[in-house]
């Protein structure tokens, strides 16, 4: 699940939909990822913005090889 990105860059609290969604993914069997410590951890070190574009709110390429490599390693690739 994304990260409240906007809140991270102006260090503030970040709301989020997790608890919610845990909730529904144990009922109907399926995991959630909560990105948000993921991005506001690799801020706090790197400050390297996440978003494409100032107008553009899509991940860039940093964004997405810093997700990949945080869920890599959960996959399950024995199916």
């Amino acid at each position: 699940m994304d990260a409240d990105r906007k809140a991270i860059y102006e260090n503030k609290a970040a709301e989020t939909l997790a608890p919610e969604l845990t909730k529904l993914s144990s009922k109907y069997d399926f995991q959630v990822v909560d990105l948000n410590s993921v991005f506001r951890n690799d801020w706090q070190k790197n400050r390297k913005a996440f978003d494409f574009g100032a107008f553009d709110s899509h991940w860039n390429a940093y964004a997405h090889n810093l997700v990949a490599s945080f869920t890599a390693p959960s996959l399950d690739t024995k199916n």
